[in-house]
């Protein structure tokens, strides 16, 4: 099972989301005048679902493939401002740091996702999750509530028969065994085709008391280990899945007589047996078994420790010492390295933040890092993100991103930590950085910047805009920022780099202009109607469809005449919306319609 699966429900091969066909292959050719057939943020959010749903069933391959598509989620969020697969893929961002076990980075986008109150398709889907991480923590009526609103709202969507699944679960650990029963067999009857039912039967049988669940339990593992001790050495391993499922039965009774157990079993002569009773046992107990599982990982093996390292929560890890963990954080072995890398993250305190600025490679640039030292560095950034705790924030402004001294690497993952954490006291730090001369820093303090919609630096990009002028990078990410913020106070920047060649720079500052009011942006975003590239007119539409003025009109009926591929119906319905009235894509009407009201035209509010 990959770590960070739910621990009411496993289903790894299951379709989570609707099946979307993946037509996004396209030539990106900046300057081509060919219309798309849709909207770029659509497709590249289409085809990221479109790898969640398809997950690979290989434990390594698919947490590979988990780690690519958060990074796909998160570019849509972060590079398509303001549209609605932007908001969209911040739930299915949070989908895949949940598979990968960082329960709390998650938990915090489904909220952030909620908040929002977009209505969006994504919406079940973040509430399934965010119950997951309620399980997480053990908070069995936040999680039911979670799975219960899934079920009354949204009784069509393909989550349901696991959302009846977990919400059965919930009840059962909260002791409602009767209330259980009713939704499981409800599930049973209605989906029983689906995993989540066939689970669902299969637990029928716990709904009672822990220690009642015990008694047949423990004859069980009698049969279990007698078959296991008969096999030969060379068979342990295959015939260790049989003792992993029923210890994972014994970590499902949460009680002290099965914690007593699995405790005895950390001490087993058989190092096998150990490991598979750590992630049980972690399972079932608090930081109180901590100690015990960190003093015993020592002395496993490498495949033991990882099973470990990923079994554990940062409840676990509140009073422990995490010298055990900084060890494996720096083991040769890779995948027991990686485990420790992603626990100190989803931790997130000052000392384990520490540990891993400590274990970011040096270097003068990401380019230069080869092989193992480029995949550390990104792992190390990835786990960097999850930190959230303003001790830990505070010592990463004060002692490394202010330190000239620090090496430029770890700054540059500094500056992104703290952009992603929000932590509004590295603004001024990081405007200014924005003028380093090393180009990564600056391009991560803007980045930073940017998520920390603080308006108060746009005097400061639009300096670094005006020193920088040459750098093409810079003015993309600059524009981006502004996306973001307030950018009333950059309009000269904007007019200026609204006639640069290249397109992509062009159409974010079309989006830019669509934040400033006054009659200056609207002429510009108008003139961008007749871009010839069809992004750029693309955000120009997008942009005024708040607009209610005469001049607009007269654009819209110049553009309609030149539009003939899926621009065009964007084109009828802001004339709709401008004017109150429906007259289809026939341009001739429209003139003859504009001819006899354009002096008494009265905007539409």
């Amino acid at each position: 099972m990959l770590f960070g699966s739910d621990p009411g429900c496993d289903f790894p091969d299951r379709p989570v989301f609707k099946n979307i066909v993946d037509d996004s292959d396209e030539d990106d050719d900046s300057d081509d005048e060919e219309e798309e057939p849709k909207d770029p943020s659509e497709i590249a959010l289409e085809k990221a679902i479109d790898g969640l749903n398809s997950l690979p069933r290989a434990a390594k391959a698919r947490m590979e493939r988990l780690v690519d598509l958060e990074d796909e989620f998160d570019a849509i969020h972060l590079e398509h401002i303001g549209k609605e697969a932007a908001t969209e893929a911040l739930a299915y961002r949070a989908e895949c740091q949940r598979l990968l076990g960082r329960s709390r980075l998650a938990r915090e986008g489904y909220q952030q996702y909620l908040n929002l109150d977009s209505g969006g398709e994504a919406t079940p889907v973040a509430l399934h999750g965010l119950g997951h991480c309620f399980q997480d923590t053990l908070e069995w009526n936040r999680a039911f509530d979670q799975f219960d609103r899934v079920n009354r709202d949204f009784s069509d969507h393909n989550l349901i028969a696991e959302c009846q699944y977990d919400a059965g679960y919930c009840l059962r650990e909260m002791g409602d065994f009767q209330e259980a029963r009713a939704m499981w067999e409800k599930l049973i009857r209605v989906h029983g085709s689906t995993p989540a039912a066939r689970k669902a039967g299969s637990k029928l049988g716990t709904l009672r008391p822990p220690i009642e669940r015990l008694k047949d339990l423990f004859p069980r593992w009698e049969r279990e280990r007698k078959t296991y001790d008969s096999l030969p050495y060379r068979d342990r391993a295959k015939g260790l899945k049989p003792i992993e499922e029923v210890l994972a039965e014994f970590g499902d009774c949460r009680c002290p007589e099965s914690e007593a157990f699995l405790t005895r079993l950390l001490k087993d002569k058989d190092k096998e047996i150990q490991a598979a009773a750590a992630a049980p046992l972690l399972n079932v107990g608090g930081s109180g078994v901590t100690r015990t599982v960190l003093s015993q990982m020592k002395m496993m093996t490498n495949a033991g420790k990882k099973k470990v390292l990923d079994a554990f929560r940062p409840r676990h890890l509140r009073k422990a010492s995490l010298k055990p963990i900084e060890a494996a954080a720096r083991s040769s072995a890779i995948g027991v390295s990686t485990s420790a890398v992603d626990l100190l993250g989803r931790l997130g305190d000052l000392p384990a933040t520490k540990i891993l600025v400590d274990l970011i490679p040096k270097g003068k640039s990401v380019e230069a890092l080869q092989g193992q030292q480029r995949q550390s560095f990104e792992r190390i950034l990835r786990a960097l993100r999850s930190v959230r705790e303003e001790a830990a924030l505070d010592w990463l402004l004060d002692k490394v991103l202010d330190r000239e001294k620090s090496d430029l690497l770890v700054r540059v993952g500094v500056a992104e930590t703290l952009g992603r954490a929000g932590h509004k006291k590295s603004v001024d730090s990081l405007a200014g950085l924005l003028m380093h001369p090393k180009a990564p820093l600056r391009i991560s303090c803007l980045k930073a910047l940017a998520l920390l919609e603080e308006d108060s630096c746009v005097t400061d990009i639009v300096r670094a805009s005006r020193k920088l002028s040459r750098d093409l990078d810079f003015q993309l990410e600059a524009v981006r920022a502004l996306c973001r913020l307030d950018p009333t106070d950059a309009l000269d920047m904007l007019l200026a780099l609204g006639n640069h060649k290249d397109v992509a720079l062009r159409t974010l500052v079309i989006t830019a202009l669509s934040r400033i009011d006054g009659e200056i942006s609207l002429v510009r975003r108008l003139e961008a109607l007749d871009d010839p590239a069809w992004q750029v007119r693309s955000a120009a539409l997008t942009g005024l469809k708040s607009v209610r003025d005469v001049k607009l009109v007269d654009a819209l009926l110049v553009a309609m005449r030149r539009e003939t591929g899926s621009l065009l119906p964007k084109v009828v319905e802001l004339l709709i919306a401008s004017t109150g009235v429906d007259l289809g894509p026939d341009p001739d009407n429209w003139d003859k319609y504009w001819g006899r009201e354009r002096d008494r035209y009265d905007p539409i509010a």
